[in-house]
């Protein structure tokens, strides 16, 4: 790797180190034209690969990012110059010029398709996909029927991230032997899918939260690496889960877009507009990183999108979403355990959420059981009094 000393970052030698060497050794008085021979080159770079110390490949792109004029701090979101010992390969490639000034046009556009709220989150979230870190441990879905606003939203996180550094690995293909390869340099991952995708989410909740993932490489051995790359998925209709834990409801992020923008409405310029404040944007997303570190990492979720992740993790295990979101651990407190299947019932119907048979006694206790456990980290303690049966450590939310 050769670093930069202009765009802040290091760059893969094979292309600049035979040029960079004939430099020096024109600098030094000798005659490439008439004294360079391939050989001579050979040997130098030969040289260079046994005396150069190497860096392994999970060194590189740690805390720091670079944009075109300095590096972003990940840790602490503060900006400093650059500099070859924060071994970044990552860059944006626009210019800082601070956060005073807004994105006039761009804050017009969110809050044309989003609440107020949801805004707040986007600030955080696209301030979030700056930094190398994980400690947000999130994943994006944003949906809606079309015309809504989010493959432009998509573009500009792209452009946040860097769009050489951006791929678009399908959903589906992250369970794939090779496929997870292409995202080895990969600081972005924005992928277009369908309602029909099937996906390992497994791989993604351990890839959201920056934890070392084993991949073959295609001709190399294979490798257990920490993934440098956060991931935004587009869709019109939500799949289907099959996996309602809490481990990923915690890090699922749910927008739905319900604005549909109409032929006349649209200005098929605006992504170009928007482009020309891409340096306010990135101002104004790292205003967003530092009230998410402020916050301790904790993404500020709207009501609308708290709603929606509730509403698609019932429809792959109603229970633990009704603990997660209706139960409140209170020790030294008990509830009737009939008023707790009752309200589940309740809950249910309000929530138009299909029971799919676990409404039953039979079937609810034992699911009550290992959602308290994911949940809040208490085992069900269900005790008998007067000839009432008492769930103890937890009561209901009030409606």
């Amino acid at each position: 790797m050769v670093y930069n000393w202009k765009s802040g970052v290091w760059v893969h030698a094979d292309s600049v180190l035979p040029r960079l060497i004939m430099e020096i050794v024109r600098y030094l008085g000798v005659n490439p034209s008439k004294d360079w021979t391939r050989n001579f080159e050979t040997s130098v770079l030969e040289i260079l690969e046994r005396t150069v110390p190497e860096l392994p490949y999970q060194k590189w792109n740690k805390r720091w990012f670079a944009f075109g004029n300095v590096d972003l701090d990940g840790q602490t979101a503060k900006i400093v110059p650059h500099s070859p010992k924060h071994y970044v390969t990552f860059t944006n490639g626009l210019t800082y010029g601070g956060t005073e000034k807004e994105p006039t046009l761009f804050l017009e556009f969110l809050h044309e398709i989003t609440d107020d709220d949801t805004v707040l989150f986007l600030q955080e979230f696209m301030g979030y996909l700056l930094t190398p870190l994980f400690k947000a441990n999130a994943i994006l879905f944003m949906v809606s029927s079309g015309a809504s606003g989010k493959s432009v939203l998509a573009n500009i996180m792209t452009i946040l991230a860097g769009q050489e550094h951006t791929r678009a690995l399908p959903l589906g293909s992250l369970g794939g032997r090779f496929d997870k390869q292409a995202l080895l340099n990969a600081k972005l991952s924005v992928s277009t899918e369908n309602a029909d995708a099937k996906f390992d989410s497994s791989s993604l909740k351990a890839l959201s939260a920056g934890e070392p993932v084993y991949t073959d490489v295609k001709n190399s051995d294979p490798i257990t690496t920490v993934f440098p790359t956060k991931f935004v998925f587009l869709f019109n209709r939500l799949p289907e889960l099959s996996d309602g834990s809490y481990g990923m409801a915690r890090r699922l992020m749910l927008i739905r877009l319900t604005r549909t923008f109409l032929p006349e409405e649209q200005d098929k310029n605006l992504s170009s507009k928007l482009e020309e404040e891409s340096s306010l944007i990135l101002g104004w997303a790292i205003e967003g990183l530092r009230r998410l570190i402020a916050n301790k990492w904790d993404l500020h979720q709207s009501p609308s999108m708290k709603q929606e992740v509730s509403k698609y993790m019932a429809t792959a295990n109603p229970v633990i979403e009704f603990t997660r979101s209706q139960v409140i651990k209170a020790p030294q407190d008990k509830t009737n355990a009939a008023d707790v299947l009752n309200r589940y019932k309740q809950w249910l119907d309000d929530k138009e959420i299909p029971a799919q048979g676990t409404d039953s006694p039979k079937a609810f206790w034992p699911k009550f059981s290992s959602a308290l456990f994911a949940v809040h980290s208490i085992p069900l303690s269900k005790r008998k009094s007067n000839g009432d049966s008492y769930v103890h450590d937890i009561t209901i939310r009030e409606e």
